[in-house]
Order: structure tokens, then C-alpha cells, then sequence
């Protein structure tokens, strides 16, 4: 993804978001029943967070950070980026996962023990997208 233009990253992000934002979003929905059974959140808190987590990663919020972060450089960094996250917050590998494959890294997340169903969704929600991107995102747990 490294020779990818930038906005068109952001636009296969966005476009997996939006899909997430959707009122009627199977990708929510199954996330939100899994991550009840899984972590013990309420159902509707969960309804009523994902969304609050997904929107600020949509493509304007991603080009604005982007661009209060680097300036006018390049958006390239590592070739991986690994994250270990915690296992008290659902889906915080949504950020993980945009902000690595924003600035051009394959990422490595490795989500909380008590979480097992919402990084490999989102990451198969990419996929959908974007086969590219979908295949520079891995979920692995230990």
C-alpha cells in the first residue's frame, strides 16, 4: 500500500466505516452481540458507543489528523505497526487498524483476551472494501 495515494486509502477507510455507521449495519449488529456475550457491556451502551468509536475515523477526521500530525510530509510510516490493546474497552482496534493502514503500515493487533469477535470483523469488513488494505491487517491472539 506503500505506492497507494493517500486519499485513496482514506477514501477505502471511509468507506468501510461508513459501512459500520449504517443504521442497518450486519457488521454492527453481529459485533454488537458478540461483544455483549464476550465483555459483559449492555447491549445498548454498545449500540450507542460503536458509533461514537467509528465516526471520527471516517476520511475527514483521518486527513485532518494526518495533517495536523505531519504537516505537508508524506504519510508513510513503518512497514508494521503492532498494537497490544486492552481488553477493558471494545473495538479500540478500529483506531489501530485505520491509523496504521492511514499512514501506509501493515498493521498487527492483538486484542484483549475477553475480545475475540470485533478486530477480525472490522478486519474482514476492510477486506470487503478494499482487498489490498484488508490483507495488510492481521488479529492474533496470545
Amino acid at each position: 500500500i506503500a505506492r497507494r495515494p493517500t486519499a485513496d486509502l482514506l477514501a477505502a477507510l471511509d468507506a468501510a466505516v461508513a459501512a459500520w455507521l449504517a443504521p442497518d449495519s450486519p457488521w454492527r449488529r453481529r459485533a454488537e452481540v458478540a461483544l455483549a456475550d464476550e465483555t459483559g457491556f449492555a447491549p445498548a451502551m454498545l449500540r450507542d458507543g460503536l458509533p461514537r468509536l467509528l465516526a471520527p475515523l471516517r476520511a475527514p477526521a483521518l486527513a485532518r489528523l494526518l495533517r495536523e500530525e505531519l504537516g505537508e510530509r508524506e504519510a508513510i510510516g513503518p512497514r508494521l505497526i503492532a498494537h497490544v490493546l486492552p481488553g477493558n474497552v471494545p473495538a479500540l482496534a478500529a483506531p489501530a487498524i485505520c491509523a496504521a493502514l492511514a499512514v501506509k503500515a501493515a498493521v498487527l493487533v492483538k486484542p484483549g483476551h475477553e475480545e475475540r469477535s470485533f478486530a477480525p470483523l472490522f478486519a474482514q469488513s476492510l477486506a470487503e472494501v478494499d482487498a489490498e488494505l484488508g490483507a495488510c491487517v492481521r488479529v492474533r491472539y496470545w
